[in-house]
């Protein structure tokens, strides 16, 4: 991103794009948010969401689990 923010998640086939989208809906350089929970080092994505480019900026959240 713009302020250098970078993560890695983990897409599973519980992972849901959009209202009924698909993974392969989403292509590079696509502006997504991403809901995730984290355990360890590990960033698994729960939803993935295109922003349209006029969207704000959102904020980091992830949830952690042990």
């Amino acid at each position: 991103s713009s302020d250098g923010y970078s993560e890695t998640y983990v897409l599973t086939s519980s992972t849901k794009y959009g209202r009924d989208g698909k993974a392969s809906d989403i292509a590079v350089d696509d502006k997504v948010s991403v809901r995730a929970t984290v355990s360890g080092d590990t960033a698994t994505a729960t939803n993935v969401d295109e922003r349209p480019a006029s969207a704000p900026k959102p904020t980091a959240s992830a949830s952690a689990t042990s």
